[in-house]
């Protein structure tokens, strides 16, 4: 799908260049008519609108991916730390039983599972570009909020191996308090190695 949507923002922009050097070259006979007006329109406006679209989904299309997230040299850490070989890690667990899809596996868990939860991880995405780039890396990484349980919450709630543990919905966590934050997927004694 990505090489498609990239070859698609390539043909918009040959087919916007080519259609700008045509009215360039004939931008005197052009405004005369009412069609040669509608002409310049498309090309100096819809076209490169268009190819500025295309252009920005491609991008966000790309920043999903794990290879994208880990390019940074302050992620590689995070990166090796999807190969650990340690049955109680969780990236690891997730991403070699293939739990999460590996091209994606960064942006799966980091975004927030509502209704903008892509574009607040994709904002999230432009403070870590301006730390980068700006600011300067913090010594120490962080999470910008605690990581939700809804994260963990949309793919295990209905997990036959989440549903058929006691300790998801007993006394010491009820599952109310697990849905609304009270208590921690990530507390000690829960999932802590992550």
């Amino acid at each position: 799908m990505a090489a498609s949507s990239t070859i698609l923002v390539f043909a918009v922009l040959f087919v916007g260049i080519v259609l700008l050097a045509f009215i360039f070259k004939n931008a005197a006979a052009l405004t005369r008519e009412r069609g040669g007006k509608a002409l310049l329109v498309g090309g100096l406006l819809v076209v490169p609108l268009l190819a500025l679209g295309g252009g920005a989904s491609e991008t966000m299309t790309q920043s999903t991916s794990t290879e994208f997230c880990l390019s940074c040299h302050e992620m590689e850490q995070y990166g090796h730390s999807l190969l650990v070989d340690d049955s109680e890690y969780l990236p690891a667990v997730h991403y070699q039983n293939r739990y999460v899809p590996r091209e994606n596996a960064c942006f799966t868990c980091h975004t927030d599972y509502s209704m903008f939860g892509d574009y607040k991880a994709k904002l999230n995405g432009l403070r870590h570009v301006y730390a980068h780039y700006i600011s300067g890396v913090p010594e120490t990484i962080e999470l910008y909020q605690p990581y939700p349980n809804a994260n963990c919450l949309s793919c295990h709630r209905s997990a036959r191996s989440f549903v058929q543990q006691s300790k998801h919905n007993t006394a010491d966590a009820p599952m109310q308090d697990l849905l609304s934050g009270k208590a921690s997927c990530t507390s000690a004694g829960c999932h802590d190695i992550a």
